[in-house]
Order: C-alpha cells, then sequence, then structure tokens
C-alpha cells in the first residue's frame, strides 16, 4: 500500500514539475525557433563539407526509434543532437551511402548503453555488415559493454576498451508485472475472459506469477532469441560457442580484463591510443602523432549528403504503425486507428504511390480500433502491392492488420503471432467503499441500463456477454489470419491460442513470408511494383508545432517521473497507470519486457 501511495505522490509533483519543465521550454522555443531558422540560412550559405580520409563516426548513446521527425521539437537546432534518438531508416541509409563515397575510409563506432531492442540493433548490425563488403573498415569503442551493445559492436573488425571498463554480457531476462496482490489489498475485483491458452496479457490482472503455458511460450521465445545471439556472436569473433555460453552462465565477463580473456575484445586502450589506431588504419604510412584524422559525426554527414529534393513522380508510401493501438489521433509513441486509416487512404488514392510498405511495431491494443486499421489494410492491398515490414514486435492486434499483406517480413528477433483476444472488467465497488468511503446508487428505466458498470459486480448475463464478444472477436481474428494467409482454418486454430513466436519461427508456420529488414521490405515493394526509380512518401505526416508542442507536455512530465521514481519503479508506475485505462474491453494485446 505504501509502494502504491508512493506512485500516486510521485505522479502529483511529477505533473507539477512537468509545467515548471514546460515554462522552461517555452522560453527555450522562443530562443530555439530564432536560432533554428539563423541556423538554416547560415547553413545554406556555407555547406557541410566531407573531406578526403574522413571517418564516419556513429555515437550510440542513445536509443534507436523507427522515426524522429515525427518527435516533438525534433526540428529545433537548440537540443544536443547527439542525445537525441535517432531514427533506423535515416541511420542505416547514411551507413549505405557511406559505403560508396569514396571520402569515408571507415566507421567509427562509439559504443554506449544501447537499450534498443534487438530487432533493431540486427537491422543496423546487417546495415554494417553490408558496409564491409566494400572493403572499409569498422572499429568500435566501448567504456560498457552490455548485452546489446556488444552485439552490435561484434561485427566491427577491431574492438577496444577503456583499461578500467565494464563488460555486463549476462544474457536476456523477461520480467513481467502481476497486480493480483494489489488488487486484493484495495478491494479491485478483477473479471477475465480470454481465448487462447497462451494469451497471457490479462494474467496481469488475475495472478501473482507466470502461468504455465506463458512461461513455456517465454523460455521457448528466450531461448530461441539467445542462441542465435550467442551463434552470430561467436561466428562474428570466431570464438566457440560453448565457451561464451559457459563465461556468461558463470558470470565470468565483468570487466574489460575479462572480455580481453574470452577475446571479446582486440585490445585495452585510452580514447586516445584507439583513435591513434584509426589514424594507423586511414594513413599506415604516416606516424599517427603527426597527423589529424577527420572525424564526421553522422549527424553532420546526414547534413553533408542531404540529397537535393526528389521529383521522381513514381512513390513508395512508407507508412509506420508504432505502439499500442486505440481509437482516434495517434501520436509519436500511439497508433490512432483514425490517423493510421487516413494514411492508408492517402497511399491508396495517390496515383503516384505505386506500392506501400507498412512498417509496424505494436503489441496490438483495442480490438475495435485494430479491425477499422485492418479494413483500410485490406482495401489498400486489394489496389496496390502492399508488403509489411514487422519490427520489434508486431503481435495480437499488430499481426490482426498485417494479415491482408500481400507479402510479410519479420526480422528473426521480432516477436509476433499472440493470435488471441481477452476480455477485462474490473469491479471497483469495494474499493471505493471500504477505502474511500465512496458509495454509489443509481435510478434505471431498464435493467441493464448500467450495462458493464465498473462499480458493481458483471452480472451472469453481462459475464455471458463479455464471454460472447471475446469468442467472437477470436473467431473473426482466426478467420482474418486464414483468409490473408491463405492458411487452413484447423491449421491457424492449432498455431493461435494466443501463442507468440520469433519471427524465425513464424516463417516455417507460414505467418510470415520471409526474413529481412525495412530496407529489405521497400526493395520487395519496388519490385511488385515494376519500377527502379522512385521516391518515398512517408505516412503519417508529422505533426505540426502546436500539436507537438501538447505532445511535449506528457513527454516532459514521464521524464520527470522516470528521474524520481528511477527507471524500474517508472516501469511499475506505466503498469500501474495501465489499469484504468484497461477497466473495461475487449483487447488484443500482447505485453512483455525483454531485457537483454
Amino acid at each position: 500500500m505504501k509502494g502504491f501511495f508512493k506512485y500516486v505522490f510521485a505522479s502529483m509533483i511529477g505533473f507539477v514539475l512537468a509545467y515548471i519543465v514546460i515554462a522552461i521550454i517555452m522560453f527555450s522555443i522562443i530562443m530555439g525557433t530564432v536560432s533554428h531558422y539563423t541556423h538554416k540560412l547560415s547553413k545554406s550559405e556555407k555547406e557541410v563539407v566531407i573531406k578526403e580520409g574522413s571517418v564516419l563516426m556513429i555515437n550510440l548513446n542513445q536509443p534507436l526509434m523507427e522515426r524522429t521527425d515525427n518527435m516533438p521539437f525534433s526540428e529545433f537546432s537548440f537540443l544536443d543532437e547527439e542525445n537525441f534518438p535517432s531514427g533506423l531508416k535515416e541511420m542505416m541509409d547514411k551507413i549505405e551511402k557511406a559505403k560508396t563515397d569514396d571520402k569515408i575510409k571507415g566507421i567509427y563506432l562509439n559504443l554506449g548503453i544501447q537499450m534498443s531492442p534487438l530487432c533493431m540493433l540486427n537491422e543496423l548490425r546487417n546495415e554494417l555488415i553490408d558496409f564491409k563488403k566494400s572493403g572499409k573498415f569498422i572499429y568500435a569503442y566501448a567504456e560498457i559493454l552490455t548485452n546489446g551493445t556488444y552485439y552490435l559492436a561484434s561485427v566491427a573488425d577491431k574492438i577496444y576498451m577503456q583499461p578500467e571498463g565494464i563488460a555486463m554480457i549476462t544474457g536476456f531476462n523477461n520480467e513481467n508485472v502481476y497486480l493480483k496482490g494489489l488488487f486484493e489489498k484495495l478491494d479491485i475485483q478483477p473479471t477475465l475472459i480470454r481465448a487462447g491458452n497462451y494469451k497471457s496479457a490479462g494474467e496481469t490482472f488475475t495472478r501473482s506469477d507466470m502461468s504455465p503455458y506463458d512461461r513455456k511460450q517465454m523460455e521457448d521465445y528466450l531461448y530461441a532469441v539467445y542462441n542465435q545471439f550467442i551463434t552470430e556472436i561467436c561466428q562474428a569473433r570466431k570464438i566457440s560457442n560453448d565457451s561464451l555460453k559457459n563465461a556468461i552462465d558463470g558470470l565470468k565477463i565483468h570487466n574489460a580484463d575479462d572480455a580481453l580473456k574470452y577475446r571479446l575484445i582486440d585490445g585495452l586502450a585510452y580514447k586516445d591510443e584507439f583513435i591513434d589506431f584509426i589514424k594507423k588504419e586511414v594513413y599506415p604510412k604516416k606516424d599517427p602523432s603527426k597527423v589529424k584524422i577527420n572525424l564526421v559525426k553522422i549527424t553532420s554527414y546526414y547534413a553533408a549528403s542531404k540529397e537535393k529534393k526528389d521529383y521522381t513522380k513514381d512513390k513508395i508510401a512508407l507508412i509506420y504503425a508504432v505502439g499500442n493501438i486505440g481509437t482516434g489521433e495517434g501520436d509519436y509513441q500511439n497508433i490512432g486507428s483514425e490517423s493510421l486509416s487516413r494514411a492508408l487512404r492517402q497511399a491508396r488514392e495517390d496515383e503516384d504511390v505505386k506500392a506501400i510498405v507498412l512498417r509496424i511495431n505494436s503489441p496490438g491494443g483495442g480490438a475495435l480500433p485494430s479491425d477499422v486499421i485492418w479494413r483500410e489494410v485490406k482495401l489498400a492491398a486489394d489496389k496496390k502491392p502492399l508488403v509489411v515490414s514487422m519490427g520489434s514486435l508486431a503481435a495480437s492486434g499488430g499481426y490482426y492488420i498485417a494479415a491482408p499483406a500481400d507479402s510479410i517480413l519479420a526480422d528473426p528477433f521480432t516477436i509476433t503471432g499472440s493470435i488471441g483476444v481477452f476480455g477485462l472488467h474490473l469491479n471497483l465497488e469495494n474499493f471505493w467503499k471500504n477505502k474511500l468511503g465512496i458509495t454509489f446508487d443509481r435510478v434505471k428505466t431498464s435493467k441493464n441500463a448500467d450495462f458493464s458498470n465498473f462499480n458493481r459486480p458483471l452480472s451472469p448475463e453481462e459475464k455471458a456477454i463479455l464471454e460472447y464478444y471475446v469468442n467472437d472477436t477470436y473467431s473473426e481474428f482466426k478467420k482474418r489470419v486464414a483468409d490473408g494467409r491463405k492458411l487452413d482454418m484447423a491449421f491457424v486454430d492449432s498455431i493461435a491460442q494466443g501463442h507468440i513466436y520469433t519471427g524465425t519461427q513464424a516463417l516455417k508456420i507460414g505467418l510470415v513470408d520471409k526474413i529481412g529488414g525495412l530496407n529489405d521490405a521497400v526493395e520487395m515493394a519496388a519490385r511488385m511494383a515494376k519500377i527502379d526509380n522512385y521516391r518515398l512518401k512517408v505516412l503519417p505526416k508529422s505533426k505540426g508545432f502546436l500539436q507537438n508542442f501538447g505532445l511535449s507536455v506528457s513527454g516532459a512530465k514521464a521524464w520527470v517521473l522516470r528521474l524520481l521514481l528511477g527507471n524500474e519503479d517508472y516501469q511499475m508506475f506505466k503498469k500501474l497507470k495501465e489499469v484504468p485505462e484497461m477497466k473495461g474491453g475487449i483487447y488484443m494485446l500482447m505485453t512483455y519486457s525483454l531485457t537483454i
């Protein structure tokens, strides 16, 4: 109970402090706006020039995001570009350009604590592998190595660590939050109805631990991705799988000396010594102390290599569907059925758009908005080639909206499937009465006028209706999958049940067509449309300044709360925050928190 009020109190403080932060931001905006346009004018007069013998420096201190152009204040230059999240496709495109840029001799990966999903890191890693085909080098430097950071770094020709650096290669972990005990203390009675033995999302509200079904599927998923993680690292570093697994299991890799001992890195060096190694690579016949190396930050390379406005008529629409699925307008963190449907209609009705790529990174959400989006995906796929590119998550409602596509591509580490449905009702009557002294009374014109009221238990008739909706929605979900994937209904029923799959596993059972990333999906769409020259039309369009400012209020509040609570308690707070948002309804949703 004490912990609960801690979160409530922290939320109140966060709300007040957030508006203080917003006031500061408002002043910064005024100054930043002037700075932004002055900066743009000055840049137009003085173009960024890449010198001969340059090395592209990629700072990996911030998480990768699907896109950043729609984030609040992303256009303002007063932001510290190096500490601003990077867009995955933008970064991959610049690495691809650097591959054939004669002035770029190699890449320097400046590694930080990288908390991006493994799927995103894999796409970036594959782009780096492709870059190496040019014969150019990749050197990596780290003060701290974690699972994700090292997975990305393992493709480098040379990896160096600060002599006193920390290496924490510990394996993968999944931890779920369960609220049964809290609900008992608060006198809240949940009613959960689900379709699918493995559909575990609702168990958050009714259990205090994992169900056997959920534990089994999570173990299967974790070991599948962990074994691939180990295999790919060992192939890159030419070391034994068993040796690395044993070292990880024994927690034997926790500093730079350990990393060197187990051949995970190539040497220990301070930053200045590491820079000398790069100088020797670029100027092998010169004394490193007598030459300067031109390190080009990837943010500067964006500006220097910015293409002139493309007037190619043919277009491929790249539509992002990122976050939980809900009704109304979405934002940079959530999918809104109205805004995503509008984007799909725009792409369908634009005669210059010859094909569509739908990039999905979503655990699902509400059943109704998922179906609204499904309809628009189906209409678009009936008119022109539509390829789905699955990111880290395309599960439950995220898979539902993918089903009508002509072709589906997934990353090996993608979490997909979770074809199942659950319904939830929370009875808050005793909470209000026993904990807060609040009671309710009502007058009704008919027996069920207060249908599914949250301030009393469900009646038998209401529970029967909830069961009907859950089972009917589940049947429709399976039919959508069977029709879209051209699979037998009985087979779909056998692989559904709310079960999650990796991208590799999904390929074997026909839920996806190919293993590949976002760029692969764009290339496939172009082939299907039979076009060679095209430009991308990114949708939904980035919101305007005033709309983004509204988003920044919630963003500032979240930042303050994370600061007050710490990351672990903040994740708990987010889970508690979902309770009033999910106190009733039908959901196609998957909830997992995978730590790498």
